[in-house]
């Protein structure tokens, strides 16, 4: 009987806790404290501090996992590969055990060979496994040959890349830092007993990678040299999907269990459409992947994981387009695939209904955005004469729209057009240029400038050295007046972006130089100055002066402790348990996002304002302090981390009201808040709310403002305050019913014109033809042409409008005579015809119809050119 997916994983987990390991729960797909990371990609990624060696209090030597993975977007991108190949999924688990200065090479190899073929376990042929290692690593190639027993025709040495001077089989963490050699674990598909020499090529084409064992033994400097850890670590990584594939001998992760009954379930949704292989593949990787992201709390946004997410969600849409499945569909997904996975993933339930309604939003709102692109797409295809559309086009529709080009691609060929894919690229890389030049970001290895020593929380003013300078991601020993750059100083105040307040600003300056520091960002541990070198010339190791803006860092000072002091209002008015979702702290104003599943009511908002504004007359206290830390359960937050050092938590404290973990500025005592104003409330989706608010000068300004406004609008109601909101419920009763009997006015002229244009038909050539001058707003063009088309059944209708002394012509052709006649043609044939007076006199052509100036023609030559020369 073949083991389920949930079986294996048992298997693998019981087998390393047997072996005295201990299991710990997949962290979130959302990297802690992490900002190289878009998503958890592997199973070390929750220990990658200690193997960097930042945490020391790491009490666990052996640790066994099953961690939750996504490889989209970022350095593992394999979003292309589904559908396409048998083994790649976007999201998937990996099985990993992890030595910290316990076991090494020997142990590992001698687990991962009795954990495959013991006959117990999961009882694999030893002779249908392949090995590679690492040229230069003679000790795990002995290993494998003298204590496993592995012909010497099974193992693959992997030399380096001569031009990259890299290989496969040597990790690494970055440019420098832990690394060391792996040796993977191959299965061989191929029926051969014996092989004479197995290559790369012959791992390609017959094997697949179950298992890599890394060998973390050596920190790499940035000179090259390797020097050997004190305690060498063990990372190895499994995919269960993979595994799974082999035990159930079938050669696709497709073809798996789990896999299978989800496949079955979108069968079901389409039961009377023929879906192809690739369809299949994409909706059964994507969905997974999509109730885990919500899962986690992200959604779908145009930035960041967000984005990522609804890129997934679109990519399932897109499917659709092809198969001419124009609804939506994924969210009928969500509980039938929870349902298959529940046995692996219990703790889904709970939030199945949550799921299905972030992706059902997703999809109608993207389905509408497609429609749109779509219509535009059609006309765009009808009047096509040369078969090829124009790149421009398609890549308006992706850019505009989101309309991807091989939705666009599909649509075509199946009309037998093709696409500019030279001007579509030409296109792209334009919008990728400006989006560049937006942008001034620094991409570097996380490891090769030191961490800076931050000072600001108790100067803003101090002596410094340049340690790095870096301009358009290359390092510089030497800038001139004018360079843009980012500058790496030995010790700073300058408090860089992060926890929702803003990086600082001010300036760097010597007597040789003055540099402008208009941001400040941080690069993993480094803290980097961006601005522009004003006077001078800065050259590396050059002493100076950093100080920041302390009136702007003061300002900023005051809106994060009034976050703080707002999330303790509204948990207190709305009476709920409240979670941050993300704040923007600025010097002039702050956002603060939470969740919250009911209505917040002006009321509501009033009693926020009121209670914060007594924190502040209260005068109360601002203490940040230092507390011990312990170690914090692993479901949870693994490493908390701040400037001060690794084994302190610093605390915001404010007198009998609250005490939160902090890492932001704040000021000494809530008096120097001054004012606090909600100044809008907005919700951002489902059960969440965003409040936008002000303090200080900035709201004492807001409140002139407002009211000046007020006095002019009393002033010119000739009222007094008192009879404002009386006047107010007049003015919109009269404004409602005075635009009912605008609209009755409107309907009589309407009817009135419709009634005289009967009159004016002909008969020609069989045609059922109206030329008609109209004497109404040509707004109204659609409703006349409408009650024409569907009433009367006129073949041709041609309408002038008088449009405030000037003329809009307008056409409509019936369908059963569009081949034949074509509106756009006859518009663009009178256009030609009367060119030189349109540029003349500044007309133009718009999608509907032609505007032209009234002295430009009489009405008989547009009659005699249209009856003469068109029909």
């Amino acid at each position: 009987m073949k083991k389920s997916m949930h079986e294996i994983r048992k298997i693998f987990i019981n087998f390393f806790i047997n072996k005295n390991h201990v299991f710990i729960k997949s962290s979130s797909l959302i990297p802690y404290n992490d900002p190289t990371l878009l998503f958890t990609n592997a199973g070390m990624n929750q220990f990658k501090e200690i193997f960097l060696g930042n945490y020391k209090n790491f009490n666990f030597k052996k640790v066994v996992t099953s961690q939750r993975c996504i490889r989209v977007g970022g350095r593992h991108n394999d979003l292309n590969n589904i559908g396409n190949d048998e083994y790649h999924n976007t999201f998937f688990e990996m099985l990993g055990n992890f030595s910290f200065g316990s076991y090494f090479k020997k142990e590992s190899i001698l687990y991962a060979w009795e954990l495959l073929t013991n006959k117990n376990l999961f009882n694999l042929n030893p002779d249908k496994l392949l090995v590679t290692v690492y040229y230069k690593d003679v000790q795990s190639y002995n290993i494998w040959i003298k204590n496993i027993g592995i012909s010497k025709k099974n193992i693959l040495k992997i030399y380096d890349n001569k031009k990259l001077n890299i290989s496969s089989n040597f990790w690494q963490m970055g440019d420098t830092g832990p690394c060391g050699p792996c040796t993977e674990i191959y299965y061989n598909y191929k029926n051969e007993n014996n092989i004479s020499l197995i290559n790369n090529e012959y791992l390609k084409k017959n094997c697949l990678e179950i298992w890599n064992i890394v060998f973390i033994q050596f920190n790499k400097l940035s000179n090259g040299k390797l020097l050997k850890l004190d305690k060498p670590l063990v990372d190895t990584g499994m995919g269960l999907e993979r595994i799974t594939s082999v035990l159930q001998n079938v050669k696709s992760n497709y073809k798996t269990n789990i896999f299978k009954l989800i496949i079955q379930e979108i069968k079901n949704l389409f039961i009377k459409l023929t879906l192809n292989k690739k369809f299949l593949y994409i909706i059964s990787d994507h969905i997974r992947s999509c109730i885990f992201l919500i899962y986690d709390g992200i959604l779908p946004s145009n930035e960041g994981r967000g984005y990522i997410l609804r890129h997934i969600i679109r990519r399932c849409i897109q499917q659709g387009y092809i198969i001419k499945y124009y609804k939506p569909f994924l969210y009928k997904l969500v509980i039938p695939v929870i349902n298959v996975i529940k046995l692996l993933h219990p703790y889904l339930i709970k939030k199945n209904i949550y799921i299905k309604k972030i992706i059902k939003k997703e999809e109608k709102k993207f389905i509408k955005t497609l429609g749109y692109g779509l219509k535009i797409l059609n006309k765009k295809l009808k009047n096509i004469n040369n078969k090829k559309l124009d790149g421009k086009i398609a890549f308006n529709l992706y850019d505009t729209f989101g309309f991807p080009l091989d939705l666009t691609l599909n649509i075509c060929n199946n009309l037998g057009i093709s696409i500019d894919n030279k001007e579509y690229e030409k296109q792209m890389l334009k919008q990728k240029k400006k989006s560049r030049n937006n942008k001034f970001k620094l991409k570097y290895s996380n490891n090769i400038i030191p961490s800076s020593i931050f000072i600001g929380y108790y100067k803003n003013k101090c002596k410094t050295k340049i340690n790095y300078i870096i301009v358009n991601n290359k390092f510089k020993k030497k800038i001139c007046n004018g360079e843009k750059c980012i500058i790496f100083l030995d010790k700073t105040p300058f408090y860089a972006e992060s926890g929702g307040q803003i990086g600082d600003s001010g300036y760097l300056k010597n007597k040789n130089f003055f540099f402008e520091v208009q941001d400040t960002q941080k690069y993993s541990k480094s803290i980097g100055h961006i601005g522009i070198l004003k006077v001078g010339t800065i050259i590396i190791n050059d002493n100076c002066i950093a100080n920041i803006n302390i009136k702007r860092r003061h300002n900023i000072c005051i809106n994060h402790s009034s976050t703080h002091l707002l999330k303790k209002s509204l948990k207190k008015i709305l009476n709920s348990n409240i979670k941050q979702k993300g704040s923007l702290i600025k010097e002039n104003y702050f956002n603060f996002d939470f969740n919250y599943k009911k209505n917040i009511s002006d009321k509501d908002l009033y009693n926020i304002e009121l209670l914060l504004n007594n924190y502040i007359k209260k005068k109360i206290n601002v203490n940040i302090y230092y507390k011990k830390k312990k170690f914090i359960k692993f479901k949870k937050k693994l490493f908390i981390y701040n400037y001060k050092n690794n084994n302190n938590i610093r605390l915001i404290n404010i007198e009998n009201i609250f005490q939160e973990f902090c890492c932001g500025t704040h000021i000494k005592n809530t008096k120097e808040i001054g004012i606090f104003i909600i100044k809008s409330k907005i919700k951002k989706s489902k059960n969440i709310y965003r409040i936008k608010a002000i303090t200080e000068k900035y709201a004492i300004n807001y409140i002139i403002k407002k009211k000046n406004n007020m006095n002019k609008i009393l002033k010119k109601l000739k009222i007094d305050d008192n009879k404002l909101d009386s006047k107010i419920k007049l003015i919109l009763k009269n404004n409602k019913k005075y635009k009912k009997k605008i609209k009755e006015i409107q309907k009589l002229n309407i009817k009135n014109e419709i009634n005289l244009i009967k009159y004016k038909s002909k008969n020609i050539n069989n045609y059922k033809i109206i030329i008609s001058k109209v004497d109404i707003n040509y707004k109204f063009y659609k409703r006349i042409i409408n009650y024409i088309k569907n009433k009367l059944n006129y073949t041709i209708i041609f309408l002038i409008f008088n449009n405030k002394n000037n003329y809009f012509l307008i056409i409509y052709v019936n369908e059963c005579i569009k081949e034949k006649i074509n509106s756009k043609i006859i518009l663009n044939k009178f256009y030609e015809e009367y060119k030189n007076i349109f540029l003349k006199n500044k007309n133009f052509v718009n999608k509907d119809g032609i505007f032209l100036k009234k002295n430009n023609l009489n009405l008989n030559k547009i009659k005699n050119f249209i009856l003469k020369k068109i029909i």
